[in-house]
Protein backbone atom coordinates (compact mmCIF):
# COMPACT_ATOMS: atom_id res chain seq x y z
CA UNK A 1 0.00 0.00 0.00
CA UNK A 2 1.14 3.53 -0.76
CA UNK A 3 -0.07 7.02 0.04
CA UNK A 4 -0.55 9.84 -2.45
CA UNK A 5 -0.87 13.51 -1.47
CA UNK A 6 -2.15 15.89 -4.12
CA UNK A 7 -1.76 19.68 -3.80
CA UNK A 8 -2.58 20.62 -7.41
CA UNK A 9 -6.25 19.98 -8.17
CA UNK A 10 -8.81 17.17 -8.01
CA UNK A 11 -7.52 14.47 -10.33
CA UNK A 12 -9.36 11.53 -11.87
CA UNK A 13 -7.00 9.29 -13.79
CA UNK A 14 -8.05 6.23 -15.78
CA UNK A 15 -6.05 3.04 -15.92
CA UNK A 16 -7.27 -0.28 -17.25
CA UNK A 17 -10.85 1.02 -17.36
CA UNK A 18 -10.87 2.02 -13.67
CA UNK A 19 -11.00 5.51 -12.24
CA UNK A 20 -8.45 6.50 -9.64
CA UNK A 21 -9.34 9.71 -7.79
CA UNK A 22 -6.82 11.91 -6.03
CA UNK A 23 -8.55 14.82 -4.30
CA UNK A 24 -6.78 18.13 -3.74
CA UNK A 25 -5.36 18.55 -0.26
CA UNK A 26 -6.09 14.98 0.83
CA UNK A 27 -4.10 11.81 1.30
CA UNK A 28 -5.30 8.89 -0.82
CA UNK A 29 -4.40 5.26 -0.16
CA UNK A 30 -3.39 3.23 -3.20
CA UNK A 31 -3.56 -0.54 -2.77
CA UNK A 32 -1.26 -3.02 -4.45
CA UNK A 33 -2.60 -3.82 -7.91
CA UNK A 34 -3.20 -7.19 -9.58
CA UNK A 35 -3.78 -7.30 -13.33
CA UNK A 36 -5.13 -10.37 -15.08
CA UNK A 37 -5.65 -11.18 -18.73
CA UNK A 38 -6.36 -14.34 -20.72
CA UNK A 39 -3.25 -16.32 -21.63
CA UNK A 40 -3.94 -16.77 -25.31
CA UNK A 41 -0.82 -18.89 -25.91
CA UNK A 42 -1.69 -21.51 -23.27
CA UNK A 43 -5.39 -21.44 -24.18
CA UNK A 44 -4.64 -22.17 -27.84
CA UNK A 45 -1.63 -24.44 -27.38
CA UNK A 46 -1.94 -27.34 -29.88
CA UNK A 47 -0.75 -30.17 -27.60
CA UNK A 48 -2.14 -29.09 -24.20
CA UNK A 49 -4.83 -26.37 -24.37
CA UNK A 50 -6.00 -24.95 -21.04
CA UNK A 51 -9.32 -23.17 -21.41
CA UNK A 52 -9.00 -21.24 -18.16
CA UNK A 53 -5.34 -20.11 -18.44
CA UNK A 54 -4.77 -16.56 -17.19
CA UNK A 55 -1.77 -14.24 -16.98
CA UNK A 56 -1.31 -12.33 -13.76
CA UNK A 57 0.88 -9.32 -12.98
CA UNK A 58 1.33 -7.73 -9.57
CA UNK A 59 2.46 -4.19 -8.87
CA UNK A 60 2.92 -2.53 -5.49
CA UNK A 61 0.86 0.58 -4.78
CA UNK A 62 3.76 3.02 -4.85
CA UNK A 63 4.99 1.92 -8.28
CA UNK A 64 1.45 1.94 -9.62
CA UNK A 65 0.78 5.47 -8.30
CA UNK A 66 4.04 6.76 -9.77
CA UNK A 67 3.17 5.14 -13.10
CA UNK A 68 -0.27 6.73 -13.44
CA UNK A 69 0.89 10.12 -12.11
CA UNK A 70 3.73 10.28 -14.62
CA UNK A 71 1.65 10.98 -17.71
CA UNK A 72 3.00 11.17 -21.27
CA UNK A 73 2.53 14.92 -21.55
CA UNK A 74 2.69 15.85 -17.88
CA UNK A 75 4.52 14.50 -14.86
CA UNK A 76 2.11 15.19 -12.01
CA UNK A 77 4.82 14.25 -9.53
CA UNK A 78 6.58 17.51 -10.52
CA UNK A 79 3.29 19.43 -10.33
CA UNK A 80 2.48 18.99 -6.65
CA UNK A 81 1.79 15.28 -6.07
CA UNK A 82 3.71 13.13 -3.61
CA UNK A 83 3.91 9.32 -3.35
CA UNK A 84 5.29 7.41 -0.37
CA UNK A 85 4.98 4.32 1.80
CA UNK A 86 3.95 6.38 4.84
CA UNK A 87 1.58 9.32 5.20
CA UNK A 88 3.24 12.63 4.27
CA UNK A 89 4.49 15.01 6.95
CA UNK A 90 3.51 18.66 7.10
CA UNK A 91 6.86 19.63 5.57
CA UNK A 92 6.25 17.31 2.60
CA UNK A 93 2.75 18.74 2.18
CA UNK A 94 4.17 22.29 2.15
CA UNK A 95 6.76 21.26 -0.44
CA UNK A 96 3.95 19.84 -2.60
CA UNK A 97 1.99 23.08 -2.24
CA UNK A 98 5.03 25.09 -3.40
CA UNK A 99 5.51 22.75 -6.37
CA UNK A 100 1.83 23.09 -7.28
CA UNK A 101 1.97 26.89 -7.10
CA UNK A 102 5.12 26.98 -9.25
CA UNK A 103 3.44 24.67 -11.77
CA UNK A 104 0.32 26.84 -11.88
CA UNK A 105 2.37 30.01 -12.40
CA UNK A 106 4.33 28.32 -15.19
CA UNK A 107 1.15 27.19 -16.97
CA UNK A 108 -0.40 30.68 -16.60
CA UNK A 109 2.76 32.28 -17.99
CA UNK A 110 2.77 29.89 -20.96
CA UNK A 111 -0.92 30.56 -21.69
CA UNK A 112 -0.51 34.35 -21.53
CA UNK A 113 2.61 34.18 -23.71
CA UNK A 114 0.76 32.04 -26.25
CA UNK A 115 -2.14 34.51 -26.31
CA UNK A 116 0.32 37.39 -26.76
CA UNK A 117 1.93 35.62 -29.72
CA UNK A 118 -1.49 34.96 -31.24
CA UNK A 119 -2.43 38.63 -30.91
CA UNK A 120 0.77 39.51 -32.78
CA UNK A 121 -0.27 37.25 -35.67
CA UNK A 122 1.54 34.07 -34.68
CA UNK A 123 0.28 30.62 -33.88
CA UNK A 124 -1.38 29.86 -30.59
CA UNK A 125 -4.67 30.04 -28.73
CA UNK A 126 -6.39 33.33 -28.14
CA UNK A 127 -8.73 32.04 -25.42
CA UNK A 128 -7.51 30.65 -22.11
CA UNK A 129 -8.65 27.39 -20.53
CA UNK A 130 -11.11 27.60 -17.64
CA UNK A 131 -8.52 25.93 -15.42
CA UNK A 132 -5.96 28.66 -16.19
CA UNK A 133 -8.50 31.39 -15.45
CA UNK A 134 -9.38 29.72 -12.15
CA UNK A 135 -5.69 29.54 -11.20
CA UNK A 136 -5.25 33.21 -12.13
CA UNK A 137 -8.03 34.14 -9.72
CA UNK A 138 -6.61 31.85 -7.03
CA UNK A 139 -3.11 33.36 -7.31
CA UNK A 140 -4.31 36.96 -7.84
CA UNK A 141 -2.77 37.33 -11.30
CA UNK A 142 -4.31 40.20 -13.23
CA UNK A 143 -5.51 40.15 -16.80
CA UNK A 144 -7.60 42.77 -18.56
CA UNK A 145 -9.85 40.20 -20.20
CA UNK A 146 -10.08 37.08 -18.05
CA UNK A 147 -9.39 38.26 -14.50
CA UNK A 148 -10.46 41.92 -14.23
CA UNK A 149 -11.43 41.54 -10.55
CA UNK A 150 -7.75 41.76 -9.62
CA UNK A 151 -7.57 45.12 -11.44
CA UNK A 152 -10.18 46.80 -9.22
CA UNK A 153 -7.64 48.83 -7.23
CA UNK A 154 -5.91 50.01 -10.39
CA UNK A 155 -9.27 50.85 -11.94
CA UNK A 156 -10.30 52.80 -8.82
CA UNK A 157 -7.08 54.87 -9.00
CA UNK A 158 -7.62 55.57 -12.70
CA UNK A 159 -11.24 56.60 -12.06
CA UNK A 160 -10.22 58.91 -9.19
CA UNK A 161 -7.56 60.50 -11.40
CA UNK A 162 -9.99 60.93 -14.30
CA UNK A 163 -12.64 62.49 -12.02
CA UNK A 164 -10.00 64.81 -10.51
CA UNK A 165 -8.87 65.89 -14.00
CA UNK A 166 -12.47 66.44 -15.09
CA UNK A 167 -13.21 68.58 -12.02
CA UNK A 168 -9.99 70.59 -12.49
CA UNK A 169 -10.83 71.21 -16.15
CA UNK A 170 -14.44 72.12 -15.31
CA UNK A 171 -13.31 74.86 -12.90
CA UNK A 172 -10.98 76.54 -15.42
CA UNK A 173 -12.51 79.38 -17.40
CA UNK A 174 -13.25 78.33 -20.93
CA UNK A 175 -12.08 80.58 -23.78
CA UNK A 176 -14.83 82.23 -25.72
CA UNK A 177 -14.92 81.35 -29.39
CA UNK A 178 -14.77 84.24 -31.87
CA UNK A 179 -16.05 84.45 -35.37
Amino acid sequence: MAYVYNALKDLTLLHNGREHKFLKGRVTEVDDQVFTAPDVYRRNHPSNPQADAMLEARMNGGDFARMILNRHYLNLLDAGCWVGDEKPTDVQKQACALKAEAYKRKRIDEALQERSERRAGGKGLLALDEEIIEWMRELGITDELYNPAANEERLAKLMAEAIGNALANAQKPQPVATK
